[in-house]
C-alpha cells in the first residue's frame, strides 16, 4: 500500500541556501535502499520524495516526506533505524548537515480505498517543485493530457499488487481520449544541477469531456489521488514533480 513518511529533524546549522534535489535524494536513498549497486541502478524507484520544508520560526527544524509505493512492511523498521545511522554512516542532508532529534510519523493508504474513490470529472494541479518530462533523452516541461495521465496509469499498475485493481490498456486508452486540459499558469525554470534541464513551475487542470462515463470519472479520481504519492514527470525520487491535487 502507499506509505507517507513525514520525517522531521534539526540541524546544528541553519539549513540557509545550497541543499539542492540531489541533496535530497542522497538523504532519501540512504533510509530507502539497500547498499549495492543493483539497488541504486534502478530506474523507476519505488518510491517518491516531496521538497524539503523548512519551519518559518526555526531554520533549524525541516521537514521531508517519502512516499513508498510498494507494500513492505520492514521499510518503517528501516527508515526508524536509518534515522539514527546506518553502517557507521549519519543521515545528512549534503555532506556536512547530519540530521539530529529525527522523528517520522507514518500514514498508511490502502490501494482498494483508491480504487474506490467516488468519481470526478476535474483536477486542480498545483506543483509543489519543478516538473518536466524526459522525451528521447530531453526535457518536456508541458503537462500534456495523454503523456500525464499514460504516466499515472503505467505507475499505478506498476505498483498495484498483481492482478488486483489494475487499470487495463482499453481504459487507459479510452481515458486518455476524453481528457482536456481546461486551464493552465505556469513558468519555466532552468534546474542546473540537472544538467540544465527546463522545467514547469505554477498551476493547470484538466476535465473530462461530457462523453466521460461513470467508470472513467471513477478512474480519473483515483489515478489523481495517487499523483499525490507518485508525482508527476521525471526524478520524482529527487524531489521533482511533486503535487498538491484538488479533484471535483
Amino acid at each position: 500500500m502507499p506509505t507517507t513518511f513525514t520525517i522531521q529533524a534539526s540541524l546544528e546549522e541553519p539549513i540557509g541556501a545550497g541543499i539542492g534535489f540531489k541533496d535530497v535524494h542522497r538523504l532519501v536513498c540512504f533510509l530507502m535502499e539497500d547498499e549495492g549497486l543493483e539497488a541504486h541502478g534502478q530506474q523507476t524507484k519505488p518510491f517518491t520524495a516531496w521538497p524539503l520544508l523548512l519551519d518559518s520560526d526555526d531554520d533549524h527544524q525541516i521537514e521531508i516526506k517519502i512516499h513508498s509505493l510498494v507494500d513492505d512492511p520492514l521499510v518503517e523498521d528501516q527508515i526508524r533505524t536509518r534515522l539514527h545511522g546506518f553502517n557507521g554512516k549519519k543521515p545528512n542532508l549534503g555532506k556536512s548537515r547530519p540530521l539530529s532529534n529525527a522523528d517520522v510519523s507514518v500514514e498508511y493508504t490502502s490501494w482498494e480505498s483508491l480504487s474506490l474513490l467516488p468519481p470526478k470529472s476535474s483536477v486542480d494541479v498545483e506543483l509543489l517543485s519543478p516538473m518536466f518530462y524526459s522525451r528521447s533523452g530531453n526535457a518536456y516541461p508541458l503537462p500534456d493530457p495523454v503523456l500525464v495521465h499514460r504516466q499515472l496509469a503505467l505507475r499505478w499498475n506498476e505498483f498495484v499488487p498483481e492482478n488486483q485493481f489494475a487499470i487495463d490498456d482499453d481504459m487507459s486508452r479510452e481515458l486518455n481520449s476524453l481528457v482536456r486540459i481546461n486551464d493552465f499558469d505556469i513558468s519555466s525554470v532552468t534546474l542546473h544541477e540537472v544538467n540544465r534541464k527546463v522545467a514547469a513551475v505554477g498551476q493547470f487542470s484538466f476535465r473530462l469531456t461530457k462523453n466521460a462515463e461513470t467508470i472513467h470519472q471513477e478512474w480519473f479520481a483515483s489515478l489523481w489521488t495517487f499523483a499525490e504519492f507518485c508525482g508527476l514527470g521525471a526524478l520524482t525520487a529527487q524531489g521533482l514533480g511533486a503535487v498538491s491535487v484538488h479533484l471535483r
